[in-house]
């Protein structure tokens, strides 16, 4: 058995909790959207308080499944440009 720690492992199940909030399937941080080329503002966006966080946090939410999977197909036809890519990003 696994046990996985740390920051990123606490963000993201307080984003996992927040899709009841928001009434969506899915939400992700915009470093997410951003380091995957996804342009935040095809979703929707809003800030949210993070328990144990001092700062909000930016998160973009999708209803459908299948609605972020078509961003990502569009972004893979898109041509190639760069994305930095980091750790904050894994959220």
């Amino acid at each position: 058995m696994f046990t996985a720690l740390g920051d990123a492992v606490n963000v993201a199940a307080r984003l996992q909790d927040m899709t009841k909030a928001l009434n969506c399937t899915i939400v992700v941080s915009e470093e997410v959207c951003k380091n995957a080329g996804i342009a935040p503002d095809r979703l929707m966006k809003t800030e949210v308080a993070i328990r144990g966080r001092d700062q909000p946090m930016t998160v973009c939410a999708a209803a459908d499944p299948a609605s972020l999977a078509g961003l990502l197909k569009d972004q893979a036809a898109a041509p190639c440009a760069e994305r930095p890519v980091s750790a904050d990003g894994l959220v």
